[in-house]
């Protein structure tokens, strides 16, 4: 696990050594989580396509639409047990290695 301290901080940690699973607020200061989002999934090939959850206190029905539409595969509004983030993880990383094992017998 790696932390980092601003969206722009997150986007270099994950081109320089990759990631399973993004976990990001939205509401950052400068750059926020959408504009992660969008920056991730402009990258090439695998790192491009990391799973991310959205853990945010925004929490309206007209922002889990945006965070989705941004690319993130799950909007978890704040607080959040943390048994429900551990399956929010975990759903998300088995829906990740369904899709890959898929693609994989797809290609040959």
């Amino acid at each position: 696990m790696t932390a980092a301290d601003s969206a722009r901080h997150a986007l270099t940690r994950l081109k320089d050594y990759g990631a399973d699973l993004i976990v990001s607020d939205i509401a950052m200061p400068v750059d926020d989580g959408l504009w992660l989002m969008r920056h991730v999934r402009a990258l090439p090939g695998e790192r491009g396509q990391i799973p991310a959850i959205a853990l945010t206190a925004l929490a309206r029905s007209e922002d889990r639409v945006r965070i989705i539409n941004a690319g993130y595969q799950m909007h978890l509004p704040k607080p959040v047990p943390l048994g429900e983030l551990q399956i929010s993880v975990a759903a998300v990383l088995a829906e990740r290695a369904l899709y890959v094992e898929q693609r994989s017998a797809l290609l040959g």
